[in-house]
């Protein structure tokens, strides 16, 4: 078996997957915090992926806060838009304590429409109790 390679890069890297097709793998800024410790906070950078192969692109997200809209207006100007955007929708609730980090469900058809995507798939929600939104449980509405 290969051994793997980890890489670090900043965002606006282009990184090349090399491979029978050519893959390109884009890192855009996102809004959350980082860190593992109270003492290394905000000392990484939080990225989305925009993933080229095959004549298509992918915009993975990963989790984010929505904010004021503006990354995301300016990451679906920048690769002028997305046959897919996977849209993080995390614990949203209380939005004071929140919005910096997660997006809310109405702040992610926003989104949607900021990057430009044809098609989209939600992500991230109800996978833990993290903030003070109702958890849908199986069988309930």
């Amino acid at each position: 078996m290969p051994a793997s390679t980890v890489s670090e890069h900043d965002w606006g890297d282009t990184v090349s997957v090399p491979g029978a097709s050519p893959v390109k793998v884009h890192l855009e800024p996102m809004l959350h915090g980082s860190g593992r410790t109270p003492f290394g906070q905000q000392r990484r950078l939080w990225a989305a992926f925009v993933i080229e192969a095959a004549g298509l692109k992918l915009l993975h997200i990963g989790d984010s806060g929505y904010g004021d809209g503006r990354l995301f207006r300016e990451i679906g100007r920048k690769h002028g838009g997305f046959d897919l955007a996977i849209i993080p929708i995390g614990a949203h609730e209380p939005v004071s304590f929140m919005k910096d980090s997660n997006t809310s469900p109405a702040e992610a058809v926003k989104l949607r429409a900021d990057v430009q995507a044809r098609q989209a798939m939600a992500h991230h929600f109800e996978a833990f109790q993290l903030g003070f939104e109702r958890m849908m449980r199986r069988g309930q509405r």
